[in-house]
């Protein structure tokens, strides 16, 4: 059974990643994130091939699911930057003259969140402080925490929306549009 797996990866393989590839460079416009949408989707479609429906096209199949991959990764993104604009700004609090108004709502922003992080677990929370308050890189962090740096975007991400859970995305498009307007 593991040897029939083998054979039908290696057949997907060939035949698929070529078209998955530029399918999800085209995409995302990252050859490193095209590589690895496409084994996720090659994994996934392993996974799941019992969900194949015979006669089905194959082809759109694997599609699907690579576009739904790079889907989970635009959205990453884009929340990943609305954070990082937030907390560069609050990082950053203090190192440019401000108005009264300015202080008072920096300070609220901080305090809120610094509040929902201060809630984070550990696994979560230091990431997140290492990559955006102290601009190490994943590759970095993973050496800190000694764990692998796979395991170091997935708590980025998950930090990430458990933030973005207790904050409506409306105060995040307001907070990184007032930062821009700065």
């Amino acid at each position: 059974d593991h040897y029939d797996e083998s054979l039908l990866a290696g057949a997907l393989l060939d035949h698929y990643y070529t078209l998955l590839h530029h399918l999800a460079y085209s995409i995302l416009g990252d050859a490193d994130a095209a590589d690895d949408i496409v084994q996720e989707t090659l994994l996934s479609a392993l996974k799941n091939i019992d969900q194949f429906q015979p006669g089905s096209n194959l082809k759109a199949w694997l599609c699907r699911i690579a576009v739904n991959r790079c889907r989970d990764v635009l959205r990453w993104r884009k929340t990943r930057e609305k954070w990082y604009e937030v907390w560069t700004r609050v990082a950053l609090l203090g190192a440019s003259p401000r108005t009264p108004e300015r202080q008072v709502a920096d300070s609220e922003l901080s305090g809120q969140l610094w509040h929902a992080v201060g809630r984070l677990r550990d696994k979560h929370r230091l990431p997140l402080l290492l990559f955006y308050i102290h601009g190490f890189t994943a590759p970095e962090i993973a050496q800190v925490l000694d764990i692998a740096e796979g395991t170091v975007y997935s708590r980025l991400h998950h930090a990430c929306r458990k933030l973005a859970g207790q904050f409506s995305s409306t105060d995040l498009e307001n907070w990184a549009e007032e930062l821009q307007n700065e």
